[in-house]
């Protein structure tokens, strides 16, 4: 049984819609109930308990651009998940949809040009592919920052 999705003005999505965009999406759907759902809706911030209605695992942009539209097609609730850090938890969303960012994990580097192509990943991921090389400016736990180096 599909978990609730609603729309931006409380209304229950049709469950035929629903299906359609969980058979026509490639990647993993994860809906109430299913294993992994309460693992993939935890934050960072143990005190935030929302529960969307779908969490969608993108691989790539073109997953993502698909996720948006439909939710801007049926006017849902939308949050983007990436590393789950932060402290408010707009992460999450009740009854919208969740895009989790965490399976968009490609580095491409290109020494010549010095150039990194990166998705959307942790600090980590990036900086083992490149070699020795540090955050050229400081910064927090989570994110992408210019890198030099060293």
């Amino acid at each position: 049984m599909p978990g609730i999705l609603k729309h931006a003005d409380g209304s229950i999505v049709e469950l035929r819609t629903f299906k359609r965009f969980i058979n026509a999406f490639a990647r993993e759907v994860l809906l109430p109930g299913d294993a992994g759902y309460d693992f993939a809706r935890t934050l960072w911030n143990a005190s935030i308990d929302k529960r969307p209605g779908l969490i969608a695992r993108c691989a790539s942009t073109a997953d993502v651009t698909r996720v948006v539209t439909f939710a801007r097609i049926n006017n849902l609730s939308l949050a983007i998940m990436g590393g789950g850090h932060n402290v408010a938890g707009h992460a999450l969303c009740d009854d919208g949809i969740v895009i989790d960012l965490s399976p968009m994990k490609q580095v491409t580097v290109d020494a010549p040009s010095r150039t990194v192509t990166v998705q959307a990943v942790n600090v980590v991921n990036v900086y083992t592919p490149i070699g020795n090389v540090k955050p050229h400016q400081p910064m927090f736990h989570a994110g992408l920052q210019t890198v030099r180096k060293y």
